[in-house]
């Protein structure tokens, strides 16, 4: 039953895939397929997305990616999920990027799935998926290099971060959130730092002169 259903959605789409109204098909197939996911329905949802997917639409490959991932209304299937997420991150889909990283996290002992980890997290990072940036902060801050590198890449090309400027004439920037954290450095009245995240009033930013991370009291800042 569930094949030929799936079967008769694949031929609507078939049918309907001409160049005036494949744009106006292909969103009322995502958004009913959304419904259904939403409702507990994935069986159906995953006949929808598939064509879609088959088609490269990206929102539909990361979808199903979900569905192999948890094995709902399929049966699981981690390396089905990788290559549906693998398709989308390449189109530029940021959730799919994020998804995909995290996957590849899972593996951190084996080197090569780490470095995609981190790859796909940077392409997150940079199109504002803030969980993705707070990943590899924490990875650098835990002495991994190629997570350090990505942060400073991000930072270089202006991906990340909020422009601040210190506004007292001694700004003490610290290791860690904590007063009784070592300074790294002090920085004279007006540097730029870029903000990067907050901890209470403790904020952590991008300071230029050591191409790394630090943290600073709230009360720095203008």
């Amino acid at each position: 039953m569930l094949q030929r259903r799936c079967v008769s959605l694949l031929l609507a789409l078939v049918v309907a895939a001409t160049p005036q109204v494949v744009p106006a098909r292909v969103s009322t197939e995502l958004a009913k397929a959304m419904e259904l996911a939403s409702e507990g329905d994935l069986a159906p949802a995953d006949c929808r997305w598939q064509p879609l997917a088959e088609r490269g639409n990206a929102d539909s490959l990361f979808n199903l990616g979900w569905l192999y991932r948890n094995g709902n209304g399929v049966a699981a299937d981690d390396g089905r999920a990788r290559e549906l997420w693998q398709a989308a991150a390449e189109k530029g889909h940021a959730e799919a990027q994020m998804a995909l990283g995290t996957l590849y996290s899972m593996q951190r002992d084996d080197p090569e799935s780490f470095a995609q980890a981190v790859r796909w997290f940077r392409a997150a990072a940079s199109q504002g998926v803030e969980d993705a940036l707070l990943i590899l902060l924490d990875y650098a801050d835990a002495g991994n290099q190629q997570a350090a590198d990505a942060v400073a890449g991000l930072v270089e090309q202006r991906k990340v971060g909020v422009r601040v400027l210190i506004s007292v004439d001694d700004g003490n920037i610290r290791a860690q959130p904590s007063t009784k954290s070592p300074v790294l450095i002090t920085l004279p009245r007006n540097s730029e730092l870029l903000k990067l995240d907050d901890q209470g009033k403790w904020i952590r930013v991008w300071v230029p002169p050591l191409r790394d991370t630090g943290w600073a009291f709230h009360s720095l800042f203008k």
